[in-house]
């Protein structure tokens, strides 16, 4: 199941790069994302993203611009959508971080989030998907996490790593029904 691309994204996976600072690095640099921009990066639609905005499940844009914790949050709802409802993906953030727009109750950035999530995924690619190899896997990603909160997020990001083999797994079922469907007309 190996994934190219970092998920939620169009961008591919490079060995040894922080994501946590690409995130940073992209948004920065040009001092923020405009809705194209994080819509090129995403291949979601402007609409898509903005009822997001508008429901609550995402911050506010700042004179129109994401930055790295848009971002993140954005990415993180795209990967585990297709297999939760956004409703259950919101929920997930509100038991980790609280309220959307209170920071003091974070008990991890969702850039930081983002950046453990992808390394887990990238870990299993070199190991495996079996349920011993994602528990070892969220271990050494949370090794140097606070142990206050080290269950928790251990939960969290076997939900969203489940979650995410759920959604690779549901888009290789439909490739195989495509590709049975092709051999039906010719048979």
């Amino acid at each position: 199941m190996t994934e190219t691309y970092l998920p939620g994204t169009n961008v591919p996976y490079a060995d040894g790069d922080d994501v946590t600072y690409n995130i940073r690095m992209m948004t920065n640099s040009t001092n923020g994302l405009s809705l194209s921009q994080l819509c090129s990066i995403t291949n979601l639609e402007p609409s898509t993203i903005q009822n997001w905005v508008k429901r609550g499940y995402l911050f506010k844009p700042v004179n129109k611009k994401y930055y790295e914790r848009h971002v993140a949050r954005v990415l993180i709802i795209k990967s585990l959508k297709g297999s939760l409802l956004i409703e259950e993906v919101n929920n997930l953030m509100s038991l980790l971080n609280g309220e959307l727009e209170d920071r003091s109750d974070d008990i991890i950035s969702d850039d930081v989030l983002y950046a453990y999530f992808c390394a887990v995924i990238k870990s299993l690619d070199e190991i495996g998907f079996n349920e011993e190899d994602i528990d070892k896997s969220i271990d050494k990603v949370l090794e140097n996490f606070d142990k206050r909160y080290y269950e928790k997020l251990k939960h969290a990001l076997n939900v969203m790593t489940y979650s995410y083999i759920s959604n690779l797994c549901n888009e290789t079922v439909k490739k195989h029904f495509k590709d049975l469907r092709k051999v039906s007309k010719n048979s």
